[in-house]
């Protein structure tokens, strides 16, 4: 008889589609559409740019929103809803004649397409798989870097030939016809919904639990809050988010700064997309087979060596390094977060923890473009800038390694 496949294979599947055309579209592509609309409106970059801080906002008042929204609500029923609103109000981008309702719709598609990836995802897949979730939330994540290296070029040749209203239409319906389906008829919250079981466990286990009545391993949102290793790794969270951010965010520019063209800059940038794409599968794999410190540190560690590369970057063989850098070390938010989230708290209050510290990489997206900002105008070069998240790096790497447990399921 031929064995059936298991179900959560499918949700990983169709958790990979919904970064790949959500996040790999709303978020990878937004940059290209800064110069095309600014000139159509006539408004300043500075006045452009102010999207970048809106997102960070509204992402971090989104993710500690989550907890109510998802204890309230279903969450797939949230996730099914977000879906149509997302599709709707990325088509709406394309009859943008203001700042006023750039700013109002780009902060709807942030909030609908968090809503519906990311945060939902992680559970999800936590539900589904007690083991190898590492290696699931890796390969479902590394969506968003795919959907940024397949959507940028195309975009781009629309944008040039049709014009971004038409690019924001036609990746609106694209996004539509291939998000709303997955949401509606192939995800499933949890393994009892369709009458399977989570992988490594049994029918026996999850009986026995349910019988027994017992509570989920792990602590609350309430109980790690009054623990320093919580803010310990809150702090640190916030800290390398600045460093990963200012070093994604300015690629491009620092390049062209230093005199390589903005095509080769822009292959570049494609190039770190493809890196982190693979980077957070390799990673979620590292995660199951060395466990929360090692990969962590080497992580971490290729975070330091791309920003070094760019403190190098006038000679090619520094490019490498920061690909390489971008790839294992930026896959470390979305891929970190849900495993420190479990091996460190468990799973008893799970949306709650993870949502808390997906938001406080939300603060590092606001601080980090004021950093760089400063330092920017100061020294009138990137140099500064990724010479202090250098130092950032080293001391977060640190710092991960003391709040960190030495032992599994610590949960204090």
């Amino acid at each position: 008889m031929k064995k059936k496949i298991f179900y959560g294979w499918f949700i990983v599947a169709a958790s990979f589609i919904i970064m790949t055309f959500g996040w790999g579209i709303v978020f990878n592509t937004s940059s290209l559409f800064i110069e095309p609309i600014s000139e159509t409106l006539n408004i300043s970059r500075k006045t452009m740019n102010f999207t970048f801080t809106l997102r960070a906002l509204s992402q971090l008042l989104i993710s500690l929103l989550s907890v109510v929204i998802f204890k309230r609500f279903k969450m797939i029923n949230v996730m099914k809803v977000c879906s149509i609103i997302l599709g709707i109000s990325f088509f709406l981008h394309s009859y943008i004649q203001s700042p006023i309702m750039m700013y109002l719709l780009n902060t709807i598609s942030t909030v609908t397409v968090i809503l519906i990836s990311v945060l939902p995802l992680s559970a999800i897949l936590n539900n589904w798989f007690h083991v190898k979730r590492g290696l699931v939330v890796g390969i479902s994540f590394m969506g968003s870097g795919i959907g940024g290296l397949v959507f940028n070029p195309i975009t781009g040749y629309i944008i040039v030939n049709f014009g971004w209203r038409s690019a924001y239409q036609f990746l609106s319906i694209v996004m539509f016809i291939v998000i709303v389906p997955i949401t509606f008829f192939v995800l499933k919250t949890r393994p009892r919904d369709i009458g399977e079981y989570p992988l490594g466990s049994s029918q026996e286990i999850e009986k026995a639990a349910e019988d027994s009545n017992e509570e989920l391993p792990g602590i609350t949102l309430a109980q790690a809050m009054k623990t320093p290793r919580f803010w310990g790794i809150s702090i640190a969270s916030v800290l390398l988010s600045i460093v990963g951010i200012s070093l994604m965010l300015n690629i491009s520019p620092h390049l062209t700064n230093i005199g390589y063209s903005v095509t080769f800059a822009a292959n570049i940038v494609a190039l770190t997309m493809g890196s982190l794409a693979i980077g957070k599968m390799i990673l979620g794999h590292l995660f199951d087979k060395l466990g929360l410190r090692t990969a962590t540190s080497i992580a971490i560690g290729f975070l330091v060596i791309g920003t070094l590369g760019m403190l190098y970057a006038t000679n090619y063989i520094a490019l490498f390094a920061v690909v390489a850098g971008t790839g294992l070390g930026t896959a470390f938010y979305t891929i970190a977060n849900p495993i420190i989230t479990t091996k460190v708290y468990g799973s008893k209050d799970y949306s709650s923890i993870y949502g808390f510290l997906t938001a406080v990489i939300g603060v590092g997206g606001i601080i980090s473009p004021m950093i760089v900002g400063v330092l920017y105008d100061n020294s009138g070069s990137y140099y500064s800038s990724y010479k202090l998240m250098l130092i950032l790096g080293i001391a977060v790497l640190l710092m991960y390694q003391f709040v960190f447990p030495k032992k599994k399921n610590q949960y204090d």
